[in-house]
């Protein structure tokens, strides 16, 4: 039996993908990306998509008035514009101005409730 593996990279993942690309164009600036997001989106049409593409990810489809279409290019503006962000700043990373522990970000397991040990002990959830 022969197991078909599924092509990489996955189309989930074109957005991003295309995104990273787009630095190695010659003339990119991380600051034109920007501004022609913030030009394109603003503050409040940006709030809105980011809250319906939640809605939609909950399984919401009524009274949404984005359309697939419009948050689809949204995403695909935000990848666009994460990454700009990212190499706008990247010299404050390479000079340590900004330190990231990824030991602790990876392995952070936010406190248990006392309340819902003792709930899950009297419902006998707890070994």
């Amino acid at each position: 039996m022969t197991i078909k593996k599924k092509p990489f990279p996955d189309t989930d993942y074109v957005a991003l993908i295309n995104a990273f690309r787009s630095i190695r164009k010659v003339g990119y600036k991380p600051t034109d990306v920007i501004n022609t997001f913030w030009d394109k989106y603003k503050y409040e049409d940006a709030i809105a998509h980011v809250y319906e593409t939640y809605l939609r990810m909950k399984g919401k489809k009524d009274n949404l008035h984005a359309t697939p279409e419009q948050l689809d290019e949204y995403v695909i503006d935000v990848m666009d514009l994460l990454v700009a962000y990212f190499f706008s700043h990247f010299d404050v990373f390479e000079k340590g101005e900004i330190t990231v522990d990824m030991e602790k970000c990876l392995s952070y397991e936010p406190p248990t409730d006392p309340g819902e040990k003792i709930l899950k002990s009297l419902f006998g959830f707890i070994d």
